[in-house]
């Protein structure tokens, strides 16, 4: 097993996500067409046995923001049904049976749900797409949590066809918790080293950097070898204004993922019909659409 999630992807898989046919309509500002896909890309990479590494077991909160998030919720949700979407090697899973022992769980890489199931044996976790929940009865669940912007690793066409699956098996006044990359961050369209040289003088992100380390095992050796996958596909940008496909400059170099703006998520979460509660960003501040912030990442609450 590589240290790497993107070291046994080959650049033409990796790049292969190009050109891909959304039916979204003339964008705003576009560099080239790109996009997640079908996520069948991003797919290969998750299913690499690096990804257990990268992804394996870690029974902590991603930031404040992910904690605010859960915590708004949880008085409403605690011992009902939770859904748990893209579980990864597992989390979530510690987190948030504390709430409710009624736990579902799915994620599509069949390697990390393996890796999930050994850690938990007594859990249902399952390989399963966002895209696709008929296996769920409509209004099956209290909560549903898409964590660590897994949203992302789908087109933004996809994005609605999985909001409209969750809208769906929620029950009514059921909550949507799920986090997303700030198309107004730091790391839209970013180089991957601009990280490395700003954390000289700033607190808060060498911080950052070693929470990372210690949840990722992180190193200048990863950082490399990331970065050449990353070349191929530096110029690889494709900016809507309110959302945008582009390739990932941190950890898990060699995705393409979808960034989204504040305002342009809430605008998402109403045309899947769902309601905005809050936005937390990553110190667990809450947030305004009409904001503008610099959080790498924030968390949105939304409810059927």
């Amino acid at each position: 097993m590589r240290d790497t999630l993107t070291d046994d992807v080959p650049t033409s898989i990796v790049r292969s996500s190009r050109h891909f046919d959304q039916g979204s309509g003339e964008p705003a500002h576009m560099k080239q067409t790109i996009s997640p896909g079908t996520g069948e890309p991003n797919r290969a990479i998750y299913s690499l046995g690096a990804a257990v590494t990268r992804f394996r077991p870690a029974a902590r909160w991603l930031d404040e923001g992910e904690r605010a998030a859960i915590e708004l919720v949880a008085p409403d949700v605690r011992g009902q049904s939770i859904l748990d979407i893209g579980v990864g090697g597992g989390r979530t899973v510690s987190l948030l049976t504390l709430l409710s022992s009624d736990y579902r769980a799915i994620d599509y890489s069949p390697t990390l749900v393996e890796a999930c199931r050994n850690s938990f044996p007594n859990r249902d976790i399952e390989v399963g797409d966002a895209r696709d929940l008929s296996r769920f009865d409509d209004g099956a669940f209290a909560l549903v949590v898409f964590a660590f912007g897994g949203l992302d690793s789908v087109s933004h066409n996809d994005r609605q066809i999985v909001l409209r699956e969750i809208h769906r098996v929620l029950a009514p006044g059921g909550y949507f918790v799920y986090s997303t990359l700030n198309r107004d961050g730091p790391h839209f369209d970013d180089r991957p080293w601009r990280g490395l040289r700003r954390t000289r003088f700033n607190v808060a992100a060498l911080k950052q950097v070693a929470r990372w380390a210690a949840m990722y095992g992180s190193t200048m050796r990863d950082h490399v070898k990331g970065w050449v996958k990353w070349w191929p596909m530096r110029g690889d940008v494709e900016d809507h204004g309110s959302w945008a496909h582009g390739p990932l400059t941190g950890p898990g170099l060699g995705l393409v993922v979808h960034w989204a703006t504040l305002i342009g998520t809430a605008e998402e979460i109403e045309t899947a019909g769902l309601s905005l509660v809050a936005l937390f960003d990553d110190q667990g501040r809450r947030l305004e659409p009409t904001d503008t912030t610099v959080t790498p990442m924030f968390h949105v609450v939304a409810q059927r």
